[in-house]
């Protein structure tokens, strides 16, 4: 009988949840569409706007690969992409030291599943969340792809 490793309870009537991926890319990031200078501002904080027609929780991430180092961070600026194996929080959450604790490196490791409730990551309608790239290669690299998976919980009246 096979059991999934990170199994998520059904919404309960009168709410559904409805599977949903968001792709940023240079095709829909603007401040990323000619690509990753190597004088790239490492502290600038990109936004990815999510869709204001339902809640959005967070279940997994998956960034391609590619040698920037990124970091995700919600709307309060908590990280989201965590190496696990970092010095530590800086106080601050943010760049410029590009404290391992808020960058997640990647080798094309694939989709990240996220410790979370028994939900997934909770944004709201609308949420902002933050992009921050780091360039240390030197020369001009193509913008990352990160997708984001979860579900859009929709409902007829108030959710659990």
């Amino acid at each position: 009988m096979y059991r999934p490793e990170f199994a998520y309870p059904v919404a309960e009537p009168p709410c559904e949840d409805v599977r949903c991926s968001y792709s940023f890319d240079a095709t829909n990031v603007p401040a990323i569409a000619a690509g990753i200078p190597g004088n790239w501002v490492q502290s600038n904080r990109i936004p990815l706007q999510l869709d204001q027609d339902a809640p959005f929780l967070l279940r997994g991430i998956q960034i391609a690969e590619t040698v920037l180092r990124i970091g995700l961070v919600d709307s309060q600026n908590l990280p989201l992409v965590d190496p696990g194996q970092g010095p530590g929080f800086d106080n601050d959450g943010l760049p410029p030291a590009l404290e391992a604790y808020v960058w997640g490196s990647t080798n094309g490791a694939g989709l990240v599943a996220l410790d979370s409730d028994n939900w997934g990551v909770w944004f709201p309608p609308g949420a902002v969340l933050g992009l921050y790239v780091g360039n240390t290669s030197g020369g001009l690299e193509n913008p990352p792809i990160i997708t984001l998976h979860g579900v859009k919980r929709y409902s007829r009246s108030k959710c659990r």
